[in-house]
């Protein structure tokens, strides 16, 4: 009947009746509202539970039964309070997070393919230059970058490690030895001497009153039983950060081979200015120079003279800037490729159909699973929401188990004496309560370190929708730009043509012959730099989608 009533009361007090039911899993507002977990709540259960039941059993049973009965009820009675008392400071975790809400679809102009859209192409499907290839693989080999990633594995992957040892038991080899001379008035001292007198001991067991040696070797192990979860929340988030650092590493690779190609791309528009630049210096001293025979027959000016003369010079520091530009995309390549300044080998067909395959878009949705970074910051969000539970689950009671067996003996000549076999366990609770302050600074930095991985996921995500959105608008305008100066160069090449002819038969001014040229000479470098920025618009959306590192 007793046991029945205290179980009620116990029922009550931890949430377990109906009336508790309806309410927050809390524990009184003493303790600040604190949300139990089931396995706290039944082990506060069952030691309060056999606390009083033994206590009000005493009465009925024996005198020296009551002694143990009362000893078992306070231990089962003290560790409770300890539970609760260390408990009760443990302030409420409540882990939310909320993705931004992501769009139907990125373009209604390509199609969708969640499993073989664009950025699911290798990289080396993707690049069709032998040249381009060969120096992707190189960088792969060597760059730093990706050799830091792959250090950074390793270090979290020894982290995950340790964590994950520290769910098992320790086993270490302990070994001792020394001596005391205890004094005559010690109950040590007192303790040897009465023992050498007994009868009852044989000359193995007599010890040495002045000088008592002791020899100690042993197997020893400690284990921290895991009650709460602490340990295995600490081991999630190294499980977790270890993921993250692979998917760091892909991001590397992503950023090397989509970098290689931007700047192999750039090299080779800035080979086709060049090109461009020195047909145009070598057509315009040859204008120079009809220019100069026309002023001898007094068909021209001294002023026209002068106009060629400048715009030749213009365009030769028009070269030597194109020619300063090689040489630093140049070193940027070399640098890739962890190697000293070299000549790049390179393709000379800067139109090569290369980047015009058929654009396949993805879902918003399957994004998050094909970009490195977006799954990386989710993993470090997840990472960090461990910690937030490992450092709540701190604030429970440690419990340790120490068991040992090995030899012990006070004379060395017994030491490997079967008799001198020794073996014990220990057991023992840690429970803080004087560090609740520490603990409670502990828990908010974890929790402000999941907030701000939760904010860098949203923002990734963000990012990456508006990535998509830019490159693909970038790569229509442009290819549509690149089609416009095509032809507007091809129109003004023809109109050059005539303008020389009407300037050497009299017909035209020279303003008007260094007008076209100059038109001519602008349209043909905007439609390479449109060619330009249409293959790395292209290729900027392949990263944005998530290709380029398999």
């Amino acid at each position: 009947m007793m046991s029945e009533k205290l179980s009620r009361i116990i029922l009550f007090l931890f949430g377990r009746a109906p009336h508790f039911r309806r309410c927050a899993p809390s524990f009184g507002s003493a303790c600040f509202r604190v949300r139990f977990a089931p396995v706290l709540r039944l082990s506060l259960h069952y030691s309060l539970r056999t606390a009083l039941t033994r206590s009000f059993r005493m009465p009925h049973a024996r005198v020296s039964r009551s002694r143990a009965t009362t000893g078992n009820a306070v231990l089962w009675l003290l560790f409770a309070g300890m539970v609760l008392l260390t408990s009760c400071g443990t302030p409420e975790t409540l882990i939310k997070h909320k993705t931004p809400e992501l769009p139907h679809q990125f373009s209604t102009n390509y199609p969708i393919d969640t499993l073989r859209h664009t950025g699911r192409v290798s990289w080396k499907d993707f690049f069709l230059d032998p040249a381009l290839i060969r120096h992707i693989e190189d960088a792969l080999r060597v760059n730093a970058d990706l050799l830091q990633a792959s250090a950074r594995i390793r270090q979290v992957k020894a982290a995950y490690t340790a964590a994950g040892g520290a769910l098992l038991p320790s086993l270490q080899v302990r070994g001792r030895t020394g001596g005391d001379r205890f004094g005559r008035y010690t109950m040590t001292g007192v303790g040897n001497f009465d023992t050498n007198l007994s009868d009852r001991i044989d000359d193995k067991q007599r010890v040495d009153e002045n000088f008592t040696p002791e020899y100690y070797l042993a197997l020893e192990s400690s284990w921290e039983i895991d009650v709460w979860g602490r340990l295995r929340q600490q081991r999630k988030g190294r499980r977790l950060e270890y993921l993250a650092s692979e998917e760091a590493y892909k991001l590397a690779t992503t950023m090397v081979v989509t970098t290689m190609a931007e700047l192999y791309f750039t090299l080779q528009a800035l080979d086709d200015e060049r090109e461009i630049i020195e047909k145009e210096l070598q057509l315009q001293r040859e204008g120079l120079e009809k220019t100069l025979i026309l002023k001898e027959t007094g068909r021209t000016s001294e002023l026209a003279v002068k106009q060629f003369e400048a715009q030749v010079l213009n365009t030769e520091a028009l070269l030597r800037g194109v020619l300063i530009e090689i040489n630093a995309v140049e070193n940027a390549i070399n640098a890739l490729k962890m190697q000293a300044n070299q000549p790049v080998d390179r393709s000379p067909d800067f139109f090569m159909q290369s980047m015009d395959s058929a654009v396949v878009l993805t879902t918003p949705a399957n994004l998050l699973f094909s970009r490195p970074d977006i799954r990386r910051a989710e993993l470090l969000m997840k990472s960090a929401g461990a910690d937030v539970m490992a450092a709540r689950y701190a604030f429970f009671p440690q419990l340790m188990v120490n068991p040992y067996v090995g030899l012990n003996a006070f004379k060395s000549s017994l030491f490997f004496d079967p008799a001198s076999l020794a073996f014990g366990v220990m057991g023992h609770m840690v429970a803080p309560i004087f560090q609740q302050n520490q603990l409670k600074a502990g828990l908010r930095f974890q929790k402000a370190r999941y907030e701000e991985a939760q904010l860098e996921y949203n923002k990734t995500i963000v990012n990456a929708l508006n990535e998509i959105n830019t490159h693909l608008v970038a790569f229509d305008e442009y290819l549509k730009i690149s089609r416009l100066k095509e032809s507007e160069a091809r129109t003004l090449k023809v109109a050059e043509t005539v303008a020389t002819q009407l300037f050497l038969n009299g017909y035209a001014s020279y303003l008007d012959l260094l007008t076209v040229r100059r038109e001519v000479l602008r349209t043909q470098l905007d439609f390479v730099e449109a060619t330009l920025q249409r293959k790395v618009a292209r290729l900027k959306l392949y990263r944005a989608l998530g290709g380029g590192w398999f």
